[in-house]
Order: C-alpha cells, then sequence, then structure tokens
C-alpha cells in the first residue's frame, strides 16, 4: 500500500539542517560535473551553471534562516514598526513567533520559485540543444516528458515533473488545487492534489525531496551520452555583456 505525505509540523532548526542537506548535496553534484568537465567554463556552461546558480539560491536561503536566530531580527522589526511594545519576554516571544514564522513561509515560497526557475530555464536549453526547432510554446510539464522521453531516462521522473509543476500551478491560486488531478505517485508515496483544497503536502520535507530529486534529474540530464558528447552548451548569458553602453 502506497503511504500518502500529510503535512507535518518542523521545527526551524530542523529546516535550516533540511536546507543545508540540499546545499551539500548540490555542492557535491556540482564538484562532481566539473571533475568530469574539467574544461569547460563553469560561468558560461549550462552544465555547470546550472547547478553553481542553484548552490547560490540554497545557499542564500539558509543564510537567511539564520539570520533568523539573531537579535538583529527583532532590531530589524522595532526599526519597521518603531510604535511597537514588546514590555516583557512573553510579548517578544509572540511577536517574534509570528514574524519569523511568516517569515519562514516566504524563504520556503521563494526558494521553491527559484528552484523551479532554475530547473525550467535549464530544460529548455537543453530542448533547443537537442531539437533547435522544438516550440517553446509547449508547457514546462509536457517538454520535460519529451526530454526525459528523448534521452531515455527513468521514466519515473515523469511523476516529479507532475510534483513540481502541479504544485507549483497553485502558486496562482494561493495555494489552492483548482483543478481535478489524478494522485501522483513518485518513489512509493503517494501524492493526493485535492481540488479546493491546499496543497496539504508541501512543506518542509517536501520542499528538500523536490531540490534533491530535481538536482538528480539535472545530473542524469548532464550525464546521458547525448549531452556529454556536445563540446560547449552556452547558457542564455553566456555572452552577454554587463557594462553600461553609456558609460
Amino acid at each position: 500500500m502506497n503511504k500518502v505525505v500529510t503535512s507535518t509540523p518542523i521545527e526551524l532548526e530542523d529546516l535550516i539542517q533540511i536546507t543545508g542537506d540540499s546545499l551539500n548535496f548540490a555542492i557535491a553534484k556540482f564538484k562532481k560535473n566539473k571533475e568530469f568537465f574539467p574544461i569547460l567554463d563553469e560561468n558560461k556552461d549550462l552544465r555547470l551553471l546550472i547547478l553553481k546558480s542553484l548552490i547560490q539560491r540554497i545557499d542564500v536561503t539558509l543564510m537567511s534562516y539564520n539570520l533568523m536566530f539573531d537579535d538583529s531580527l527583532i532590531q530589524a522589526l522595532k526599526r519597521m514598526w518603531p510604535n511597537i511594545k514588546l514590555e516583557n519576554q512573553i510579548d517578544k516571544e509572540k511577536f517574534l513567533f509570528d514574524k519569523s514564522r511568516a517569515l519562514t513561509g516566504n524563504y520556503k515560497s521563494s526558494l521553491f520559485i527559484n528552484v523551479f526557475l532554475e530547473f525550467e530555464h535549464f530544460i529548455r536549453i537543453i530542448g533547443k540543444t537537442i531539437d533547435p526547432n522544438s516550440s517553446n510554446e509547449q508547457s514546462i510539464n509536457k517538454y520535460s516528458k519529451n526530454i526525459i522521453d528523448t534521452l531515455v531516462i527513468d521514466s519515473s521522473y515523469k511523476s516529479l515533473i507532475d510534483l513540481l509543476t502541479y504544485s507549483r500551478n497553485t502558486i496562482h491560486s494561493g495555494g489552492f488545487q483548482t483543478r481535478e488531478v489524478s494522485p501522483i505517485e513518485y518513489k512509493g508515496v503517494q501524492y493526493n492534489l485535492i481540488k479546493g483544497h491546499h496543497v496539504h503536502f508541501f512543506d518542509d520535507h517536501f520542499l528538500h525531496l523536490i531540490i534533491k530529486e530535481l538536482i538528480e534529474l539535472i545530473d542524469l540530464i548532464i550525464h546521458t551520452p547525448v549531452i556529454e558528447s556536445i563540446p560547449y552548451i552556452p547558457h542564455t548569458y553566456a555572452d552577454l555583456t554587463w557594462e553600461d553602453p553609456e558609460e
């Protein structure tokens, strides 16, 4: 019987650990690929730059989490609300709890969106590299699944794509699922998206799963014979200049 995932509470310290695990996983993949492709430019070739970009996204989020333990948080909040009165420890703790909870949710959502955008960018460049005539008008869901088929990658990753894209789509509806979707099974776990309900499994463990599995999928794509055989896959901004033309 498949395990059905539901959201569970998680402490901020655990969230930091989970994010740190994702960061270390991304760094390990980056080092592996840098050793495999020693002549590639990590600032231009997509195969190194994608992992480097993901590391930066996760790293910045991790630093933000850690700052929430610092007294600078309460000082920053006081500057934003100069008239707030925190006359006792109970008031201070409640105020910090409410604001840190909101910040944690914001960091989590931002990291998810940023990881999604990095992955989408990667997939569309890979798709155009494989087939220059492919249409970017396709949904990222269909585009990703076509690449999985073309590169002969384990088809179970199509369920990961469903998890990613269907979860991402709820951003447009305040986190609510707006249409009927069949349960998604991924690696022995069943995820239910119920119309008219929040995505109840979107918690910090799920975020870690998505990041780790997407990095694994990216690594698999990079090391398929087709992609390995290409000498240079430029990132979109590989040959752009950041100089101001008016200077």
